[in-house]
């Protein structure tokens, strides 16, 4: 059983899925030049979370939009890479 999604929404999903890449690349370049700016390994990994949780969203709207993978499989593909990231988050403040 497949939900039916509108038009509408998928505008609106992504339109924000373009503004959280926009915010995603700012916080990256931001944790890139902390990083390059003390060379401390909490900098590094937060870098490399930022990275992947933005390269995330690019990957989830290209498997959507490109690939033509269902809205479920995308999510799925994107929410796996969260999982990764998060792990860098941790890694940043451990």
């Amino acid at each position: 059983m497949s939900p039916d999604y509108s038009e509408t929404s998928i505008i609106a999903l992504s339109i924000l899925m373009t503004v959280a890449v926009a915010l995603g690349l700012y916080m990256t370049w931001l944790s890139w030049r902390a990083y390059r700016h003390t060379r401390d390994r909490a900098h590094r990994w937060l870098f490399r979370g930022m990275g992947l949780l933005t390269l995330g969203a690019v990957l989830e709207g290209f498997a959507y939009n490109i690939l033509g993978w269902s809205l479920g499989w995308a999510q799925a593909l994107g929410a796996a890479i969260i999982v990764g990231s998060f792990g860098s988050f941790v890694m940043s403040v451990r």
